[in-house]
């Protein structure tokens, strides 16, 4: 079998992917008070912590992952959309990847959420000037029978205050937050009880800034291991918009009779954890529709 092969091979090995192991997590969490731990939403589970790092630590990760900052993407083509008009640095070039600050950062944070380094992807450095947004979306945009599986958590580090606006809001929560320096937000994307269903509640959207600028550090961890199949090309995401999730929904509520969220979240993920789907190579199609492993 070729190395690419074994690559985009799907494995599963991790015990706190189980049903329950988020909420543990959280749990775990809550009694780590040198951070400073407050649960904003129990179900779904929204904690902000709020002693997370301090000024100077913030200062460091804006400086060493705010080398290049350029357009935000999304989806698909050229990735521009109206719906997110931020800028983004990527923290994958060795200058910022290896810095000894950024090492200290990501440490911080996958030991925290107990995750292995390799389920993580490159860290990236977020800038809101005025009139800049991002509009209503979810995180979980990875099928959950490509080599990583699902986006499982999103942390969300504020690096600085906003003078006005700016907030992070979950709307199926009425959830505001307020940036913080040195502050961090972390939720899932997928369910306690089933992570391969998304976790549709954790929809949210970054407000528009109306005086002042923002920055943040935005960091996702996956089921299994991201970077050796994204090294390898293996492909590993499928953009769904706010827009499409919602037509989702409710095409599920319909089909459903009215079903609670549990069922509606299956019928629109289409795929269980018993799914034989689940234990088969990854097939990644080229643009020539040429299937390879």
């Amino acid at each position: 079998m070729r190395v690419a092969q074994l690559q985009c091979l799907i494995f599963f090995c991790l015990p706190r992917a189980l049903a329950g192991g988020i909420a543990a997590r959280m749990e775990a969490m809550l009694n780590m008070k040198e951070y400073s731990p407050r649960l904003l939403s129990e179900d779904p589970p929204v904690m902000m912590l709020e002693t997370f790092i301090d000024r100077d630590f913030a200062a460091e990760v804006l400086r060493v992952g705010g080398h290049d900052f350029q357009r935000s993407l999304a989806g698909f083509d050229d990735g521009h959309v109206p719906s997110r008009t931020s800028s983004t640095s990527w923290c994958n070039v060795p200058t910022c990847e290896d810095s000894a600050v950024m090492e200290r950062f990501k440490e911080r944070i996958t030991s925290l959420l107990d995750c292995p380094m390799l389920n993580t992807e490159h860290l990236q450095v977020l800038r809101y000037e005025v009139g800049q947004f991002y509009k209503s979306h979810h995180d979980q945009n990875s099928p959950v029978d490509s080599p990583p599986g699902p986006r499982v958590w999103t942390f969300f580090t504020y690096l600085s205050e906003v003078d006005e606006g700016g907030e992070t809001y979950f709307p199926y929560l009425n959830l505001t937050v307020t940036p913080k320096t040195g502050s961090a937000i972390v939720w899932p994307s997928v369910r306690n009880e089933n992570i391969f269903e998304d976790e549709l509640r954790t929809e949210h959207e970054a407000m528009p800034v109306r005086a002042g600028v923002k920055y943040a550090a935005n960091f996702w961890t996956h089921l299994r291991d991201f970077q050796t199949p994204h090294a390898a090309h293996c492909g590993t995401t499928a953009v769904r918009t706010a827009t499409e999730r919602r037509k989702a929904v409710e095409a599920a509520r319909v089909k459903n009779g009215g079903a609670p969220d549990g069922l509606m979240n299956a019928a629109i993920s289409g795929v269980r954890p018993d799914d034989p789907r689940l234990r088969q190579p990854y097939r990644n199609v080229d643009k020539r529709g040429k299937e390879e492993l």
